[in-house]
């Protein structure tokens, strides 16, 4: 049951770096217009982060981790305050 498990683990550790550098890249594009620009860079270093994390494994990873994580805090209180302007008063 343990071997299983550990392939299971393997398999989604895998799929999550096929998938999460090229979702990454694409975000980073899509921040370009001008309103999203800083969103841009900060999403392209943290797509910087996925190789070398996925590689050395370890402490970088986690500290990949935290950089999506900040990363999605961050994206999420811009688009706090965007919805907070736009609603009707």
């Amino acid at each position: 049951m343990a071997l299983l498990l550990g392939r299971m683990h393997d398999l989604a550790f895998a799929a999550l770096g096929l998938t999460f550098w090229p979702g990454l890249l694409a975000l980073a594009w899509a921040f370009r217009r001008a309103q999203w620009r800083g969103y841009a860079a900060l999403t392209a270093v943290v797509a910087a982060l996925v190789g070398p994390a996925f590689l050395l494994k370890g402490l970088l990873f986690y500290g990949l981790l935290l950089a999506v994580l900040g990363w999605c805090v961050a994206v999420a209180l811009r688009l706090w305050r965007l919805a907070a302007e736009r609603a009707p008063q």
